[in-house]
């Protein structure tokens, strides 16, 4: 079914935090986070494409790998090395982690960190570089001493191994920390590095590339792998907690300022929040929540008709068999089909909008040239004689708004003409008889 969310905005305050703030953190637990992989930043191989690409998993076991992509060596088993364990310094040991991934292991079901390096000169495994960058800005306006800290291992060599990038413009422009070169080290190594061009940005970011060259023949895995990414800062000067309290109206679900927290159970409710602002203090948020949804069922009737199980909202009926076209003029909350389709009626309730499952339906149960039944004068003033004359038995017979309401229930016996003086708004109407075994028989009615 299609939905659409209707969100009042509220008024965001900000937090105080302690004189040194973590800014940012990553521990991949939950696949790439804050990071976008395999972009083409700096030349980088896009997705994954090539022979190497970033991917996000927990799995450090090696294997042997049959190499499909060189014409000189295919068929051969290449043995691919454990990735070596992590340290009780991570977060997560042996959890998640980045890392690059050759496709001749991924052909093989091998996942650790391990790399295919280039042998451009014969024709197999061309050089690339392969790039993974945050997707958004960190603000370090009001902090110094601006620290990047993460944990590597990388095989390689000279020609195969890892680089750090940072961005001052939002990822437009890449520039390489200096002396960042990642090789030759096969067991997890922690790195700390500051620059004095991370301080007092509003927007920082940060990215590692993987590079394999032309003759980078020789290296050994694991290829480039990160974990426990963390950005550090120091306030300028000290700042206290602030608070605020503010209002929040969503349809179906509502997400914190922060990111941190979405809930989705409808009806009125207080949630916290606390979020950086530029000047890197904190502020906790008390907001009354109230989250709205809309009755989005719709009944079969039955009879040719449909009715909305949604009473006092805004109706509009939809044609699927046709990409949702807009039935002009069906908006109350019963349609009558003229047209056997699949159709659905859009409710929009509480200030939000939803849309219902869609029904099949066929005008064979409402007939208006049909013998049951004949309702003259019609267009009536209200008054109007029905003539059963061709039931038998008691029928018993509704008048029916556009809406599903039953205005008028009585019963009155076949094979006779009855009088009607109906008191009741000009519109569009339905007269319904049923007899004792259930049969229905159904007439519109137009009341002028």
């Amino acid at each position: 079914m299609k939905k659409t969310v209707l969100l009042a905005c509220g008024l965001i305050a900000f937090t105080a935090a302690n004189s040194q703030t973590t800014l940012f953190s990553e521990n991949f637990e939950t696949g790439a986070g804050g990071f976008s992989l395999n972009t083409a930043d700096l030349g980088g191989v896009v997705g994954t494409g090539g022979d190497n690409f970033w991917i996000v998993n927990n799995v450090y076991t090696g294997g042997t790998a049959v190499i499909q992509y060189c014409a000189i060596a295919a068929g051969q088993n290449v043995p691919i090395a454990t990735t070596d364990a992590q340290p009780a310094g991570i977060s997560n040991a042996n959890g998640g982690y980045l890392h690059i991934l050759s496709q001749e292991a991924n052909g093989s079901a091998i996942y650790n960190a391990n790399y295919a390096g280039a042998i451009n000169s014969f024709g197999c495994f061309p050089p690339g570089t392969h790039f993974a960058g945050m997707t958004n800005d960190i603000n370090t306006t009001a902090f110094t001493g601006v620290t990047l800290d993460f944990w590597w291992v990388a095989g390689g060599n000279a020609d195969a191994n890892g680089e750090v990038y940072y961005s001052t413009d939002q990822g437009v422009t890449w520039v390489q920390k200096t002396g960042t070169t990642y090789q030759g080290v096969t067991t997890w190594t922690n790195e700390t590095l500051t620059d004095p061009a991370w301080d007092g940005q509003t927007n920082l970011r940060f990215a590692f590339r993987f590079n394999n060259e032309v003759t980078g023949t020789g290296g050994t895995d694991p290829g480039f792998s990160i974990d426990d990414v963390e950005i550090i800062g120091t306030l300028s000067s000290p700042c206290t907690d602030s608070y605020s309290a503010f209002t929040e109206t969503a349809c179906f679900s509502y997400t914190v300022p922060s990111g941190d927290e979405t809930y989705t159970t409808p009806g009125t409710q207080t949630v916290m929040d606390t979020i950086l602002n530029v000047s890197g203090c904190d502020s906790i948020m008390t907001i009354t929540l109230t989250i709205n949804t809309v009755d989005n069922g719709v009944t079969d009737n039955m009879d040719g008709s449909a009715t909305a199980n949604a009473a006092g909202a805004a109706y509009q009926w939809l044609d699927c068999s046709n990409a949702y076209a807009v039935l002009t003029g069906e908006t109350s909350a019963t349609l009558i089909v003229g047209t056997p389709s699949d159709y659905a009626v859009e409710v929009t309730e509480n200030g939000c909008i939803d849309t219902s499952m869609c029904l099949t339906l066929s005008p064979s149960g409402i007939n208006e040239y049909e013998s049951g039944f004949g309702v003259y004068p019609n267009p009536s003033e209200g008054q109007l004689f029905v003539n059963t004359s061709t039931l038998n038995g008691n029928q018993n017979m509704h008048i029916i708004d556009l809406n599903g309401r039953i205005l008028m229930n009585k019963t009155i016996s076949g094979n006779s003409i009855v009088e009607l003086n109906l008191n009741i708004e000009s519109g569009t109407y339905f007269i319904s008889l049923t007899n004792e075994s259930g049969d229905r028989k159904i007439q519109r009615l137009i009341i002028q």
